[in-house]
């Protein structure tokens, strides 16, 4: 049996049709989920997961991605360390990065990253950059919450850049459940025409290779997640970050196929 989706903007987005079609339930209120039953929220589990999590277990029903898992995927300094080697090395205290990173570096925030200002509040080319960046985050009131993390940047395959300077770059969202891949697209949705013809039409293999080592890594400690892997400059591909399944966009996946595949997957 599928799960609930516990999808609040129900009336407001293609996807909740797109879920009913493939057989999903979907519900817009806790309150609606019917007991016993396993649950998957969109866009509808924050900012009170653990209270949702609790009402739901208080119903006799479960959310499939506990709210232990969701901290997980939720925290870069959570899984960075499980990950190392596949993406890129990471502090989260400026005394801590040795001497001899000279840099470039991004500074992003645990769950978050000031895309949208990609020369003032993430990216530093060198550590003198570093500081001046690391405080206009800190003052961020997006990320100032957050805690903050600098890492090394990695020169990635690049398309374009964007109107703040961020590289549109050979980057992919692959979504995942229940250990299998279920999904995946072009992560920069609003590049998908300009970049077509150069990157494949599917998730190139090097790719899925990385991927289904981030998920023998990553084991039982999410359930449902993205991972985010990029075609490095040099060769190679690099996880940029993990997400939370249940936050995360569809980039450029067709909600009709997502959901579909979910289905398939959840069921299997």
């Amino acid at each position: 049996m599928l799960p609930t989706l516990l999808f609040r903007n129900v009336y407001q987005d293609e996807e909740p049709e797109a879920a009913r079609a493939a057989g999903f339930e979907v519900v817009p209120f806790r309150a609606q989920v019917p007991a016993g039953r396993a649950v998957l929220g969109r866009y509808s589990v924050l900012p009170y997961y653990a209270e949702l999590e609790q009402d739901l277990t208080h119903n006799g029903s479960r959310l499939l991605q506990t709210y232990k898992q969701h901290r997980y995927v939720a925290d870069l300094g959570n899984w960075v360390d499980h990950l190392d080697g596949l993406t890129p090395a990471t502090w989260n205290r400026l005394q801590d990065i040795p001497p001899f990173e000279q840099g470039p570096f991004v500074v992003k925030g645990a769950t978050n990253s000031r895309k949208d200002r990609w020369r003032t509040h993430m990216f530093a080319p060198d550590r003198a950059a570093l500081l001046q960046v690391w405080q206009r985050a800190e003052e961020d009131t997006f990320l100032e919450q957050q805690g903050l993390y600098a890492r090394r940047f990695e020169p990635l395959v690049t398309f374009l850049d964007g109107p703040s300077g961020q590289p549109i770059t050979h980057e992919w969202r692959v979504f995942v459940a229940a250990g299998k891949i279920v999904d995946a697209g072009f992560y920069w949705s609003n590049y998908e025409e300009e970049t077509r013809p150069q990157r494949p039409p599917s998730l190139p293999p090097q790719a899925r290779s990385l991927v289904e080592e981030v998920l023998r890594r990553v084991g039982s400690n999410a359930f449902f997640f993205t991972v985010d892997v990029a075609e490095r400059a040099g060769g190679g591909w690099v996880v940029i970050e993990l997400n939370d399944g249940q936050m995360a966009g569809l980039s450029t996946i067709p909600a009709e196929r997502f959901y579909q595949r979910l289905a398939s997957g959840l069921l299997a």
